[in-house]
């Protein structure tokens, strides 16, 4: 029987847990979060690229959808309080 992948294994988990003792992250950590920055960065890109509006159109539009999402979630939050202190005091009225 071949021990070999055991110990391997457990050599990198003592090695991940000595960088995690000394405050510092692991390499695997490091590229993993650079790879995610680079990725995101890229993908913004892309999306800047390939709009079909420019960027201060892009922009104001995102603005514009964000003022109506908020307005509609305040009605939607509004609408439910009305309905759930409807519903305490029918409740309060039958004790």
């Amino acid at each position: 029987m071949n021990h070999a992948p055991i110990v391997l294994m457990l050599y990198n988990f003592r090695h991940r847990d000595n960088a995690a003792q000394r405050g510092g992250m692991t390499n695997s950590t490091k590229n993993w979060l650079i790879g995610f920055g680079i990725g995101a960065g890229i993908a913004a890109l892309l999306v800047l690229w390939f709009a079909p509006r420019t960027g201060g159109a892009f922009i104001a539009a995102a603005k514009r959808g964000y003022v109506e999402a908020r307005s509609a979630a305040q009605i939607a939050a509004e609408a439910r309080r009305v309905e759930l202190e409807a519903e305490l005091q029918r409740m309060q009225g039958k004790r």
